[in-house]
């Protein structure tokens, strides 16, 4: 492995998500332990932010210790010494306020986002950097955030909070304007009436969807999701009338 030239790595190492990378393919041997470990970093403790350069893209921290203080703090050291990152995952333990999801814009090359809010929720007054273009969505939505969504072009976006604080047409023009871009989707479903559904049948480069708790959905919703052309990963869950599924 030592011996591979390094675009080989980079083909490679370009399949695997960042967290794999980080814990498991880094052991593979030592030059793709440097190679992950000049792009990627954990951070876990407090003196960790000693070791961000500004050749990082990757920062995550999923199961930091307390001394790691507070997601401002976080992002403040991210924005002052890795100017070229691409992507942040910061787990539940150190949630966003309302001026750090702002600061965030500071970091013009962030491709992908993946953080909680401490008001835990999300509206129209959140600031999402225009150049995202992977979403993972962790807190309740409410009316005017995926209005606010309009001017990405997301490929990725993941819905994990609840699903009941906005209006359903919200969603569908959201799934409209995304709809050429989208190749990655996580949906919660409950509001989303086979009408709805149906708007799916428009995401045609959609490569995997995922759709949670469907129990409005029969097989006169369905019939568009399974014709997609390019999918390739289909995971549904919460359908009551399986019957008319089949």
């Amino acid at each position: 492995m030592d011996n591979l030239p390094d675009e080989i790595v980079m083909m490679i190492l370009s399949y695997i998500n960042p967290l794999e990378l980080s814990s498991v393919t880094s052991k593979v041997c030592k030059k793709w332990n440097d190679f992950i470990a000049s792009r990627i970093i954990r951070i876990k403790r407090a003196e960790h932010y000693e070791k961000l350069h500004e050749g990082l893209q990757v920062i995550l921290v999923t199961d930091a210790e307390p001394s790691v203080d507070h997601s401002d703090t976080l992002v403040s050291y991210a924005i002052r010494l890795t100017p070229r990152l691409r992507e942040l995952t910061i787990n539940c333990d150190f949630p966003l306020d309302k001026n750090t999801f702002k600061s965030l814009s500071a970091l013009v090359h962030l491709r992908h986002l993946d953080v909680f809010a401490k008001k835990q929720i999300l509206n129209r007054d959140t600031h999402i950097n225009a150049g995202i273009t992977s979403l993972v969505v962790n807190e309740t939505i409410s009316n005017g955030f995926f209005t606010s969504l309009k001017q990405l072009k997301l490929s990725a976006f993941h819905m994990y909070g609840r699903a009941d604080h906005f209006m359903p047409r919200e969603m569908e023009s959201f799934l409209r304007v995304q709809a050429v871009y989208l190749r990655d989707l996580t949906l919660r479903c409950s509001n989303m009436t086979d009408a709805r559904f149906k708007v799916l049948g428009l995401c045609v480069n959609l490569l995997s969807l995922q759709l949670y708790t469907c129990s409005m959905l029969t097989k006169h919703g369905i019939h568009p999701i399974v014709g997609l052309p390019e999918l390739q990963r289909l995971h549904i869950t919460g359908t009551i009338r399986v019957s008319t599924l089949l």
